[in-house]
């Protein structure tokens, strides 16, 4: 088989067979659409210990989502793989008082990402609330 043109994505093939040369056979690319990025990634709860991912599914072709965690916004580490259509995360063991930031990215069936969602950043909770003294104060707002 001898590929004799490219289309649209498509290669168009001639075989010889016989002595009679056969045009039109086609077959798609080995890469797969490329999953749309998904959208409005945000910081859902925040715990000592853990936070809760929300983001928006934007494609209907993705395999599913890498989620990925950095301290500084420089080295990413893939912490998690989730099923397509999933739209939250939980993300536990986590250490209090801490800086993360996260994005999420949809990919297809040969494991290619288009493009990542937004960043969130988010700093955990302290580990006991309690350390902190919290006053409260009667406030007077006159009326105008």
């Amino acid at each position: 088989m001898t590929a004799i043109g490219k289309s649209n994505g498509v290669q168009i093939a001639a075989c010889l067979l016989t002595g009679a040369l056969y045009s039109g056979l086609t077959w798609a690319e080995d890469s797969q659409t490329r999953p749309a990025a998904p959208s409005e990634l945000a910081i859902v709860s925040v715990e000592a210990d853990q936070v809760r991912l929300q983001w928006l599914d934007n494609s209907s072709v993705e395999q599913g989502f890498y989620i990925l965690r950095s301290a500084d916004g420089v080295h990413w580490d893939k912490i998690d793989t989730l099923k397509a259509n999933s739209g939250e995360y939980l993300d536990a063991g986590l250490h209090a008082s801490s800086r993360y930031i996260y994005k999420v990215a949809a990919f297809n069936a040969d494991g290619e990402v288009a493009d990542f969602s937004n960043r969130k950043s988010v700093i955990t909770a302290p580990e006991q609330l309690d350390q902190f003294e919290v006053q409260v104060a009667d406030v007077y707002t006159p009326y105008l």
